[in-house]
This record gives C-alpha cells, sequence and structure tokens, in this order.
C-alpha cells in the first residue's frame, strides 16, 4: 500500500510538472471526436505561456520544446499540419482548421493565435512509399532499435523520400527518449494498411515536433 502510495505521489508531480505525459489520444477523441480535423484549413502563429530563459541556442530550443510539449501533443491529435517551433520565442506555426484555432485560443497555455494564412494556400500533402511500410513493420515488431528507425526517418525526410511537415528545431534527439508506444502501434497498423498514411505522417510528424527526430 505505501509503494502504491508513493507512486500515486510521483505519478501526480510528473502530470503537474508537464500536462502532456497524462493527455492521451483517447481523451482526445473522447472530447472532441474528429470535430477539429474537419473543415477550412488556416495557417496561424500560435504563441505559448511561459518565457525561455538560456541564452544558449540548444538549450533555449529544449526549453521552448518542454513549454509547447502539451499544445503540440494536442495539435498533433486535433490533425494539425506543418507544425515549425521558433528555435528562440516561445511561439510556433502551424496549419488547423477554423474550429482547432478556436479551441487553441481557449487553451489556458496558448496567450494568441493569430491568422497569417488563410482559404485553400494552406494545404500541405503527405506522400509515403509503399516500400517504408517493412521499416515500419520490424520495428513494430522490436526487430530495430528505437534509434535504428528514428535514423532511418530521419534520412528519408531528409531525403525528401518521405514527406511530411517539419519543424525548425536544430536541438539533436533529446538522450534518453524513447519513440512513444503509440507511435510503434501508428507503425503496426500502417504496416498492415490498417491506418492511412496521413495517419502514420501524424506521428512521424509528432517526433520531430518534439525533438525525439531532427531534421
Amino acid at each position: 500500500m505505501l509503494y502504491l502510495s508513493i507512486f500515486a505521489i510521483l505519478f501526480g508531480i510528473l502530470l503537474i510538472s508537464n500536462p502532456a505525459f497524462g493527455y492521451t489520444a483517447s481523451k482526445f477523441f473522447s472530447d472532441y471526436g474528429e470535430d477539429l480535423s474537419i473543415g477550412q484549413k488556416i495557417k496561424v502563429l500560435v504563441e505559448v505561456k511561459g518565457e525561455p530563459e538560456s541564452e544558449n541556442p540548444a538549450k533555449r530550443a529544449k526549453e521552448i520544446r518542454y513549454l509547447q510539449s502539451a499544445v503540440l501533443k494536442f495539435c498533433n491529435f486535433a490533425g494539425a499540419t506543418n507544425v515549425k517551433s521558433d528555435s528562440w520565442n516561445n511561439e510556433f506555426t502551424a496549419i488547423v482548421t477554423k474550429s482547432l484555432a478556436k479551441v487553441l485560443e481557449e487553451r489556458s497555455d496558448v496567450i494568441s493565435v493569430k491568422v497569417i494564412e488563410s482559404s485553400s494556400t494552406a494545404q500541405t500533402e503527405i506522400s509515403i512509399p509503399e516500400w517504408a511500410k517493412n521499416n515500419a513493420g520490424w520495428w513494430a515488431e522490436r526487430l530495430i532499435s528505437d534509434e535504428d528507425f528514428a535514423s532511418g526517418i530521419q534520412y528519408m525526410i531528409k531525403e525528401g523520400i518521405i514527406q511530411v511537415p517539419t519543424t525548425s528545431s536544430v536541438a539533436e534527439k533529446p538522450e534518453g527518449v524513447a519513440i512513444p508506444d503509440w507511435v510503434r502501434n501508428n507503425a503496426d497498423w500502417w504496416s498492415k494498411d490498417l491506418i492511412s498514411d496521413k495517419d502514420f505522417a501524424l506521428g512521424i510528424q509528432y517526433l520531430v515536433m518534439v525533438g525525439i527526430i531532427s531534421v
């Protein structure tokens, strides 16, 4: 019983210190369904609460990713694309639906949401070749490591083989950070044609947004 109490306290501290930790895809879809991914797309500039303190560019970029972690995770679940975090200011740009922009404005961790591009010009295409599913399937079955999978994805993004929205982060992959299990599930489902290229690409986009994969 004592161990359970200690675990509950530590878990609570983790949730408070990083609200992105406890928010899951199932919780998001329970709250919003697919409503926030449907409708006219716009490009927005989102200013996030919290001021990074370090003057070192790499450390500052890590601080910004931490401050933005909850809202970026929310945007990923909502289907936002072309998400680009600024490496110096606590803000990012993204292509979102008007309904998602409205919800972002109401978030407690967001200062402002400004429309910088509207209508059909704010679109993005996602294209992943069929053969890349082999790597995803091997990684899902733990036949290759997280590092090998991340390196392969990074290479294919840089070479334009996998075309997904990317961020402007210049930081390296955070030391000791593993790729979340839900991305592994997505890879497994995608390799079996159970989800679309777009759905799989959203998972890859999240890895780029939080700095697990740098491009």
